[in-house]
């Protein structure tokens, strides 16, 4: 049954651009927001299939847009996001899709903040996964994505960035199973920091030390992300230093599962939009 996605890991925040990051996650999503021009948020292309970690497509897509007459969110994974079948290659679930047509589903819902229409997208999603076991198209949910925690183990780890009613807004979701019985999603409200990255924390360090010449060459020479495509520029130096030689000896899960197309989108309250020279190859 194969699983395509990334290993999920644990993440923290910091109060200014450069943060802590844990070198338990495999895959990179990062969420920028700043008051001027808004969200950015960034991945690499990089889909691996399987628990070896076999590269599958280096221009996956992993950030959608998600709007609707209250909302302009952007949406991004890590973790299980996909499963097909062995024998026939039905897909089983593919979250890109999937929480469209949640999205579609709750329509009206009513709610009054991100975190309220988060629960109710959570709820349908969820869905999806309990259909897949009870159906048969699968026996057990994945467990060599990475986290398992008091809450049993994660599946996949949703993100939502944007405006909600024109507030800036951040949510995370978590779906998880314990022992393959699937429970309930868990939901949480993100603080609105610069910065929020998945990815190897020793690479990062590097990579952010102007003093440290190992990743000079993935450095953009503007560090101090004043505008969009400063943290464009950031973001991709950031996954090709991951995606590197020079990274594979610090962290080296990183260059088997980290590489492929940079991209990055901008949500603003008016729109989402793709950075210029950071669009996906997948649309």
């Amino acid at each position: 049954m194969p699983v395509y996605g990334n290993r999920l890991g644990q993440r923290f925040y910091a109060t200014g651009l450069f943060y802590s990051i844990k070198d338990t996650m495999s895959t990179a999503i990062i969420r920028h927001f700043d008051d001027q021009y808004g969200f950015v948020i960034g991945a690499d292309g990089l889909e691996t299939k399987g628990s070896d970690y076999e590269a599958f497509n280096k221009n996956t897509r992993k950030i959608f847009g998600l709007n609707d007459h209250c909302s302009i969110l952007a949406y991004s994974f890590r973790g299980a996001h996909r499963n097909t079948s062995d024998s026939t290659g039905e897909v089983i679930w593919n979250l890109s899709e999937d929480v469209q047509t949640a999205a579609s589903a709750i329509s009206g819902h009513g709610s009054q903040t991100l975190l309220e229409y988060a629960e109710k997208l959570a709820a349908q999603v969820n869905l999806v996964f309990e259909d897949a076991k009870t159906s048969g198209k699968i026996q057990e949910y994945p467990t060599d994505q990475g986290v398992c925690d008091s809450g049993g183990m994660a599946i996949v780890e949703l993100f939502l960035d944007g405006y909600y009613y024109d507030i800036a807004s951040r949510a995370t979701v978590t779906f998880r199973h314990n022992n393959h019985v699937l429970a309930p999603p868990e939901v949480c409200g993100d603080p609105l920091q610069p910065f929020d990255i998945v990815g190897p924390m020793s690479i990062w360090h590097a990579f952010k030390d102007l003093n440290n010449p190992l990743f000079e060459q993935y450095r953009p020479i503007h560090m101090n992300a004043r505008t969009v495509q400063d943290v464009a520029f950031i973001i991709d130096g950031y996954l090709r230093a991951c995606a590197s030689r020079e990274g594979e000896k610090l962290f080296p899960m990183a260059r088997r599962t980290i590489g492929g197309d940079t991209h990055v989108a901008v949500v603003t309250p008016s729109s989402f939009d793709w950075v210029p020279g950071f669009e996906p190859k997948e649309l």
